[in-house]
């Protein structure tokens, strides 16, 4: 959900809000069953969704640094891949975090997704960016 703050009397957002997604790592030789203490979290802004949903036939990147702005900046970094498969009958989502200190470690994790698991994501999406940029709360207050 979005942060509000107080300027001269009215109500500005400071902060929009974002969708996490968390992925995890499948469990070898068992179906569908995942390793969630390995998990993954990337969270996406509104923009960021718009370009998941406009741009995944062709396949996108998006770059994050947690740390931006502070003194672990660079530490962590994650990136998010969403490209169709070969196939064409869906779409992989691939997460990569890089941990830099005095080694550098990289974990991926690959997740994929069928048009129909898409179409529902491409809803959930559509229905949580009003609530994102805080429209509910004016409609409500108005």
């Amino acid at each position: 959900m979005p942060t509000w703050q107080e300027r001269a009397g009215d109500w500005v957002i400071e902060r929009e809000g974002k969708i996490q997604l968390e992925f995890a790592p499948s469990v070898p030789n068992q179906t569908r069953v995942y390793d969630w203490s390995k998990k993954q979290i990337f969270h996406l802004s509104v923009t960021e969704l718009g370009e998941i949903m406009t741009s995944a036939e062709r396949g996108l990147d998006l770059f994050h640094d947690p740390g931006m702005k502070s003194n672990t900046q660079g530490f962590v970094t994650k990136t998010l891949s969403v490209s169709p498969t070969a196939d064409k009958k869906g779409y992989f989502f691939t997460i990569q975090s890089t941990k830099r200190g005095d080694d550098v470690s990289k974990e991926r994790i690959f997740v994929q997704v069928s048009h129909a698991e898409f179409a529902v994501m491409k809803s959930i999406f559509n229905y949580s960016i009003p609530y994102l940029l805080g429209f509910n709360e004016i409609v409500q207050a108005g």
